[in-house]
């Protein structure tokens, strides 16, 4: 199909456009060449799209290995206790996983309702009085979502285990003492 909305118009020299023309003007552009144009620029919003949930599960990560280690740093103390205690490393490893677990599920949770939010914000900024952009949850993706940064919180206790193992007992028993 065809649609016509404009036709270009080479005026000679010294011939000034008035209203009168304007209101006559129309164009003409092939259906397929508009559609071409639309695809396009969806495939490119996609590509960012997925470039930003790519950075957004970079960021997860970071952020879960940087609380997994601080969360044993900060508690050398208490946990090189237990261990001289006689508390194995394995069941310290669990309490860590559990703890991973109820910050990713806190995580995923705040993690959902700011993706909501912030399409809220982006459709909004795409709507106006001509057209509406709708936004509902899907709850495969917030399940996904959610999912991954469970995961990914999941993933990072045997980094906290590994310092664990590595912690040096007498000393931080000896730095306790004093």
């Amino acid at each position: 199909g065809v649609n016509a909305t404009s036709v270009y118009l080479d005026l000679p020299q010294g011939v000034e456009v008035d209203s009168a023309l304007g209101e006559a003007s129309m164009g003409i552009v092939e259906r397929q060449t508009v559609l071409d144009g639309i695809n396009s620029l969806i495939d490119q919003q996609t590509q960012v799209f997925q470039t930003m949930m790519y950075l957004g599960l970079l960021f997860t990560v970071v952020v879960m290995f940087n609380t997994m280690i601080m969360n044993v740093a900060e508690r050398d103390f208490e946990l090189a206790t237990l261990r001289v205690l006689g508390a194995s490393t394995r069941s310290l490893g669990t309490m860590l996983l559990f703890e991973s677990l109820l910050i990713g599920i806190i995580g995923g949770i705040v993690g959902v309702l700011f993706a909501y939010g912030g399409a809220v914000g982006l459709a909004a900024s795409f709507s106006s009085w001509q057209f509406f952009v709708p936004v509902t949850i899907v709850p495969s993706v917030a399940w996904q979502l959610m999912s991954g940064v469970i995961i990914i919180a999941a993933a990072m206790t045997p980094f906290g285990v590994w310092r664990l193992r590595r912690m040096d007992l007498v000393e931080k028993v000896k730095d306790l003492s004093q």
